[in-house]
């Protein structure tokens, strides 16, 4: 029959109340789940399954549980399924949620918080083969819907495998669903910190299917940088494998999230010999500097102590400090302890760069906080590196106070460099005060 919108969205929105309702719940569920996880390794060993069952019951094992395995399966499924049915009637007749409608909104949710990977994969097997939503809507469509379910119920579980084998045995129903993907996404980052080998190999056999995951960079990345920490030179090579379209910014977010100075030092030996497999020239320049920008920026992160001592000893080129610069710059002083880091960066960048970058730096930090900047600029020694910070200064100054702007450049030696300072201090004057304006170009021959 033909399906109508009405019927798609009456499906989605039994599952998204459910999700209302389940979601205070949520932090109770996982924190019980990793709690027995131990429990059930054990008694698994000893070959003894541990099984939830339905409602408030006990938990119990028996032989008799075991035999009749896919029996309670089916029985689990048929009653979720009837009960999605008529909760779905019940919207599409009435419309509001009555007590009795609430209950069985109630009762869904506590079905399905009960299942365990093998009932969920029955139960998805068994709603796509049968016809019984046909009267209501589209069996795939009741299923998509519940996906939102699962992202919740399997997020930080002892079970991160169960919507990747749920994944891997109903494409169709997650390749296209942006919730779907979060929720393997999620699922592999656990999978990945548990079993690093296995996750890759899921990852690796099953990323054309889900190419969603590799396109939407928030989950690409999030996912690189878990297997970075447990091997960074796969994580490197996942880049190239999964098609990852930003490759540097995927390698830039892989060094931000360096843990520990070792943790930073493994990455950086993976990168470098990541990248001596591109093609020389911007492409393995970009590359290798987009990966060592986020390492310094972890090390940075970490304090200034920590960090230099890293930086330091990691073999940092000039240029690659010129990288980090360059983000101080364009931050000005929104970075904890900016100063310091400033001092500390400059005898370390190439020397023919120092008063270029030092004015680049005076012009972005200016506009955010130009009384602090000016208070860095006071602390320097007189020289070539404070002279270019005052003329940088002042012409950005002279935006905001032009006064301030005039004695900033007078305090440089008299000369060239002096003059021409002024005369910057001339073309950005104060918009609002064209008299001063005019006044000062007379009074310096800039009219």
């Amino acid at each position: 029959m033909k399906l109508t919108k009405t019927s798609i969205v009456v499906s989605t929105v039994i599952l998204a109340l459910g999700v209302t309702i389940s979601w205070q719940d949520y932090q109770k569920l996982a924190a019980a789940r990793a709690s027995q996880s131990q429990l059930t390794a054990n008694l698994a060993e000893m070959g003894t399954h541990f099984e939830r069952t339905q409602g408030e019951n006990n938990v119990g094992i028996s032989k008799r549980q075991r035999e009749n395995k896919e029996e309670d399966h089916h029985e689990s499924s048929s009653g979720i399924i009837t009960l999605i049915g008529e909760i779905t009637a019940d919207i599409k007749n009435g419309g509001n949620f009555d007590p009795a409608s609430s209950a069985k909104l109630r009762s869904l949710e506590t079905r399905l918080k009960s299942l365990d990977a093998t009932q969920w994969r029955a139960l998805f097997a068994e709603i796509q083969a049968g016809e019984v939503f046909e009267e209501y809507g589209n069996s795939n469509a009741i299923l998509s819907s519940m996906m939102m379910e699962m992202g919740i119920y399997f997020r930080d579980s002892d079970q991160p495998q169960t919507i990747l084998a749920l994944a891997t045995q109903f494409p169709a129903l997650f390749k296209d669903n942006e919730k779907s993907l979060e929720g393997m996404s999620s699922n592999l980052v656990l999978l990945t910190k548990e079993d690093s080998t296995a996750a890759v190999a899921w990852l690796r056999e099953n990323h054309v299917t889900f190419l969603g995951l590799a396109a939407n960079s928030d989950i690409s990345n999030d996912m690189l940088s878990t297997v970075a920490m447990k091997n960074p030179l796969v994580a490197f090579q996942l880049i190239d494998e999964l098609g990852i379209e930003d490759r540097n910014d995927s390698v830039s977010y892989i060094g931000q999230c360096a843990e520990n100075a070792e943790n930073r030092t493994a990455i950086f030996a993976a990168l470098r010999q990541y990248v001596s497999g591109l093609p020389e020239g911007e492409e393995r320049d970009q590359a290798l500097n987009g990966g060592v920008t986020g390492l310094m920026g972890s090390a940075m992160m970490q304090g200034f102590e920590v960090g230099t001592e890293w930086m330091t000893h990691a073999g940092i080129t000039p240029d690659q400090y010129v990288l980090v610069f360059d983000k101080l710059a364009e931050n000005g002083s929104g970075f904890v302890g900016a100063s310091q880091w400033i001092d500390w960066l400059i005898p370390h960048l190439p020397q023919e760069q120092v008063a270029e970058k030092v004015s680049d730096l005076d012009t972005s930090w200016v506009k955010e906080d130009y009384k602090s900047a000016g208070e860095w600029i006071s602390h320097n020694a007189d020289g070539p590196l404070k002279n270019a910070a005052i003329h940088a200064y002042s012409y950005e100054v002279a935006a905001y106070e032009p006064a301030a702007a005039v004695a900033w450049a007078m305090s440089l030696p008299a000369g060239e460099n002096r003059e021409q300072a002024l005369e910057d201090v001339y073309k950005n004057w104060l918009k609002t005060d064209a008299a001063g304006r005019e006044a000062f170009g007379k009074q310096h021959g800039f009219e």
